[in-house]
């Protein structure tokens, strides 16, 4: 999967596990190499903008991956907060 590439975009997303029941979840393959990432969020990438029905998951998280090179987590934490921070207001 390209660097800042979702699952939506690869066409392996689905709905939230555990939510219903009875739904059937969509079974798929991804191929990892050594230093990929995964980003599981919860409710971070649904941040609005304050100036429009923009999500920050959108555009602005993908972007913000794909800037950021640094192998430490706790950076990549505090720059993932700082802008969503930034995004939101």
């Amino acid at each position: 999967m390209a660097c800042g590439e979702s699952l939506a975009q690869s066409g392996q997303a689905n709905l939230p596990l555990g939510m219903f029941p009875s739904v059937r979840y969509d079974q798929g393959e991804v191929r990892v190499q050594t230093g990929d990432r995964f980003l599981l969020t919860d409710s971070l990438s649904e941040a609005m903008s304050p100036e429009s029905d923009e999500e920050f998951g959108e555009t602005e998280l993908p972007a913000l991956l794909e800037a950021e090179e640094n192998d430490d987590l706790a950076g990549l934490r505090h720059t993932l907060v700082a802008g969503v921070k930034a995004f939101s207001g």
